[in-house]
């Protein structure tokens, strides 16, 4: 066989998971305003696609090289090494990318066909690649035929495996632990805080400062706008916190609790806030402070309900 043998295969399941919603984040992300979070959603998918789009295999007269991607991450074994290899195939659960198995690491970015190698020190490695039986020719080629792997033993799982393994778990359960402490804290009654010259919404992810001098209008409603669609928000129970595309108003933030009137309805130079506490005389009392800080440019046109 020719050498240096090189072949790049492409995962193009990957790419497609990873690349595809790109658009979809960046395009509310532009409309919406709020940026910060998709497009750090958006970065990463990108980023991941780079590390993970490609696997090159490149085998010379020394060594089988691996490259993932643009080349961050990268692995290399000495034929020298190397004590046996064969075609094997994977389960569909072993899944792509960077994977621990039974015995062994598995790099692989498409496709259930592989090249397993085993290691003189017991360890083994899969190679995913949809040229297997090329592979396995060209290590044939140099290294002659190898011992079947039914012979070789099959190490024992690391002790490092295990620590991945318990850390995996950990993060899973931590994620599962702390989802309703996420929830709880996104539901809490948005905190305002009025100066002279800013009003300033505290919500978990969607709080936002805004000038005085911004808002054009203040109004209490005692009736919500039809929700079109909910396009960076949250939303459980009646309560809705962050950003939504309403009938007649378009898009804009909420922190309300449905079906709770009145709700104080704040229209900035672009866009709108809309708020309220589950207690009307709250939500009542909430309005008339901004009422006293607001120039009256604001309050001129805002309605005379009572307090």
């Amino acid at each position: 066989m020719d050498l240096p043998y090189e072949h790049v295969q492409i995962g193009w399941v990957i790419l497609g998971s990873l690349l595809l919603p790109v658009p979809i984040l960046v395009v509310p992300a532009g409309l919406t305003g709020s940026s910060a979070p998709l497009l750090v959603v958006a970065l990463l998918a990108l980023v991941f696609a780079g590390l993970f789009g490609t696997l090159k295999v490149r085998v010379d007269n020394s060594a089988i090289s691996l490259k993932f991607g643009i080349g961050i991450i990268q692995r290399r074994y000495t034929l020298s090494d190397l004590r046996s290899f064969a075609e094997v195939q994977n389960p569909w659960y072993y899944g792509w990318g960077i994977r621990y198995y039974p015995g062994g690491t598995l790099y692989n970015v498409s496709g259930l066909d592989a090249v397993e190698l085993v290691l003189n020190g017991g360890k083994r490695v899969r190679i995913g690649t949809n040229e297997s039986a090329k592979l396995f020719l060209v290590l044939e080629s140099i290294l002659g035929t190898p011992i079947p792997l039914s012979e070789l033993p099959v190490s024992e799982p690391r002790q490092g495996l295990k620590k991945v393994r318990l850390i995996t778990i950990s993060v899973v359960l931590a994620a599962l632990l702390g989802l309703p402490f996420l929830l709880h804290f996104q539901s809490r009654p948005p905190v305002v805080t009025l100066t002279a010259k800013s009003l300033t919404i505290d919500n978990l992810f969607y709080g936002q400062s805004y000038r005085l001098s911004d808002i054009r209008k203040l109004e209490l409603m005692q009736s919500l706008p039809a929700i079109r669609v909910r396009t960076n928000g949250y939303a459980a129970g009646g309560t809705l916190r962050g950003w939504f595309s309403l009938n007649l108003l378009g898009q804009g933030k909420l922190f309300v609790e449905a079906g709770q009137p009145p709700y104080i309805a704040i229209y900035l130079q672009d866009g709108f806030v809309i708020l309220n506490y589950s207690d009307p005389q709250e939500t009542r009392r909430l309005y008339g402070a901004i009422r006293q800080v607001l120039p009256s440019k604001a309050t001129e046109s805002a309605p005379t309900s009572p307090l």
